[in-house]
């Protein structure tokens, strides 16, 4: 028999060949079609059985604020977030943000909000440093400074006289630090070890780590666990001020012996006792009259009304 030559027609005798062919070969085994529901309840089970772990939150960062005072008005704000560029709220005026680090010689003049740090063995000569916080540890004793919130004190400082005596000092962590002048400012936390003459207005408060030794002189004082003090102490608490008297109160004076009283003393007393006499003898004229038996009130007669009363005439006397 002929081959068919066209596309897609097969004669008989391929077709014979084909079955045979297929009745040789082992069967194919297809997957059910319930197999891929069954693998996928399989794998829901296994990851049921397996712990699931519970949705937490981990740390919330909230953005930090920055207290600032403008170095040219003086102005105080709270800035929140990163120190980009700063603008003053009062006059407008864009304000420098970044710290300064001080090595060797210094001369130029500095103006930030930020901090300068002046570091040890560095000498300032001369020039004028606004900052924040000033952090000492070299020769600053020919330099204006002027901090707008603390002065930090590190091994080797030396500062212009006259300039603690109105801010808040830190002595570092980690140094030391000798003062052979009276230390006077306002308040004083000891960080690390300080040997001087402290005469603070505010409170001195030692931290963990800070030992302070010498004399001192001051109206409160903190130490906590860890602090170290060996000094000659004299803690007054400060007296607390006297209250102005309130309006329309008279002071005594002390030259006026007691029991004199004074005309117009005298006055307001005697009035009221005029007054009360007056109110007696009101009284006693009004008892007087209600108790007179000429002016009581006539009695009424038991006589029906309308009629008449008769009255008989005397009798006449006869001679």
């Amino acid at each position: 028999m002929a081959r068919s030559d066209k596309p897609g027609m097969i004669d008989g005798f391929m077709s014979v060949q084909a079955v045979r062919h297929q009745g040789d070969r082992a069967p194919d085994q297809k997957p059910a079609k319930d197999a891929p529901a069954v693998e996928k309840t399989e794998a829901s089970q296994s990851d049921s059985a397996q712990p699931q772990k519970k949705a937490s939150i981990g740390h919330t960062a909230l953005p930090s604020r920055h207290e600032l005072i403008c170095y040219s008005c003086g102005y105080a704000f709270v800035v929140t977030g990163a120190l980009n560029k700063v603008f003053c709220a009062k006059c407008r005026e864009q304000l420098e943000t970044g710290d300064h680090s001080i090595e060797g010689e210094w001369k130029q003049d500095i103006r930030t909000v930020g901090k300068v740090h002046v570091k040890q063995g560095a000498t300032v000569v001369g020039a004028t440093i606004i900052a924040t916080d000033i952090v000492i540890g070299g020769d600053c004793s020919q330099a204006k400074l002027q901090p707008t919130r603390r002065i930090e004190l590190g091994t080797g400082a030396a500062t212009p006289p006259g300039l603690l005596d109105e801010h808040p000092v830190h002595i570092r962590a980690g140094s030391r630090l000798s003062l052979t002048t009276t230390l006077r400012c306002k308040t004083l936390d000891v960080y690390g070890e300080l040997q001087a003459t402290a005469e603070p207005t505010g409170m001195v408060t030692i931290h963990p780590g800070g030992m302070f030794r010498g004399r001192l002189k001051a109206s409160h004082l903190v130490v906590h666990d860890g602090g170290g003090l060996s000094a000659d102490l004299n803690i007054t608490p400060e007296a607390p001020a006297k209250q102005a008297p309130k309006a329309g109160t008279t002071k005594t004076s002390p030259s006026k012996p007691a029991g004199v009283r004074t005309p117009a003393q005298k006055a307001k007393t005697e009035k009221p006792a005029q007054g009360a006499s007056a109110k007696k003898t009101v009284a006693s004229k009004k008892a007087k009259r209600t108790t007179s038996p000429s002016k009581t009130a006539p009695k009424r007669s038991s006589q029906p009304k309308g009629k008449k009363r008769t009255s008989k005439p005397p009798p006449r006397k006869v001679e």
